[in-house]
């Protein structure tokens, strides 16, 4: 596992649009035990607010959905998951204004979903060529 986000590993496993594994090695200083652990962590929270997501998406509460978006979106910068980081941004947004144009909400919700299970299926890409 130590080595699945290693330079000598040649082309990225993972489209940089998802994940940029370079740019998280940088913000790791290049310690590759301290980047997979933040991937990690990262992708286990990531499920477990995605899930908490979909249920506050569900019954209409704009402002848990705003909060998880938001710290969703920091995070997501944090690991350069980059199009996840700006989904979140959006679905924050749309959930800020209270939902008020439902549909500008709910696509919103959607993309960001989508996007979330591109990036956790990417990661687990990884786990499986490790």
């Amino acid at each position: 596992m130590v080595n699945r986000l290693s330079d000598d590993m040649g082309p990225s496993l993972i489209d940089p649009q998802i994940f940029d594994q370079q740019q998280l090695l940088l913000r790791c200083m290049g310690n590759l035990e301290v980047a997979e652990r933040c991937l990690t962590r990262f992708r286990q929270r990531l499920e477990a607010d995605v899930e908490q997501l979909q249920q506050s998406a569900t019954v209409g509460d704009t402002g848990e959905v705003a909060r998880l978006a938001h710290f969703m979106k920091g995070s997501a910068a944090t690991v350069a998951a980059t199009a996840l980081s700006q989904k979140a941004h959006s679905l924050e947004c749309a959930a800020r204004d209270g939902g008020t144009e439902e549909i500008e909400f709910d696509r919103a919700t959607r993309e960001f979903m989508n996007e979330a299970e591109r990036f956790i299926e990417a990661v687990a890409r990884l786990d499986e060529n490790s």
